[in-house]
């Protein structure tokens, strides 16, 4: 944008102000504004369309379906799965290898595992299955990370990085996000990220996001137990 001679770099004081205030950044409103001045961002779930004449024209293509009758809710578990296993078999296909992002959490560790699933068993495949991995003595998560390996037989890469690389990696964290984050977790992301094209990875699946959908926070066993 920078080069485009289009945009002077000028910072959006008053949302970056409010991310300041709220320390979050899903606090902030849900809008077409960025961090950066006089600059806009299409909204999740639309399309834009720009024709010669400049005119633009926003349409939206998504959006989450009314509540659905006690009978598909019922049915939700089973769909989960089948639309989870399909989603599965479109992302592996690749001219490359393909690894994971391996946590103890249930998000990634489903993914490799329905990844070793679905590329066969280790002693037969065309290509190992590469887990990149996060170790962190503050958070000990090696008993589920070696129960995952040793169920997919994976190649396990550990990224244990020492304080001052982190330090040292995070203005070049920054530069690469475009914008402010929200946690100290997004320097881990860009290590391991790097740590798997350093051997050739260039594609991979991790399981950012997925909490949610797969109830991996405390608080959902309240939701749970309300209703």
């Amino acid at each position: 944008l920078r080069a485009s001679g289009l945009w002077e770099g000028m910072l959006n004081e008053r949302r970056f102000a409010a991310l300041l205030v709220h320390q979050r950044a899903d606090a902030l409103a849900d809008d077409s504004t960025t961090f950066l001045g006089g600059m806009e961002q299409v909204l999740p779930a639309h399309t834009l369309k720009v024709d010669m004449a400049g005119r633009r024209v926003y349409r939206r293509y998504w959006q989450v379906p009314e509540a659905e009758s006690a009978q598909a809710a019922a049915d939700a578990p089973a769909r989960f799965i089948e639309t989870f296993e399909d989603a599965m078999k479109l992302t592996i296909r690749a001219d490359v290898p393909v690894g994971v992002m391996l946590s103890g959490g249930m998000d990634s560790s489903a993914i490799a595992c329905e990844m070793a699933r679905l590329v066969g068993d280790a002693t037969q495949r065309r290509a190992p299955l590469h887990a990149f991995c996060y170790l962190s003595a503050e958070h000990d998560e090696t008993e589920q990370l070696a129960d995952t390996v040793s169920r997919t037989g994976a190649l396990m890469h550990r990224y244990q990085p020492a304080g001052d690389a982190v330090w040292h990696d995070l203005p070049l964290t920054l530069w690469h996000h475009d914008e402010p984050v929200h946690s100290a977790s997004v320097v881990a992301g860009f290590g391991l990220y790097r740590l798997a094209a350093s051997h050739g990875v260039r594609v991979v699946l991790g399981g950012q996001g997925a909490d949610e959908t797969m109830a991996g926070y405390p608080n959902f066993f309240e939701h749970a137990l309300l209703s």
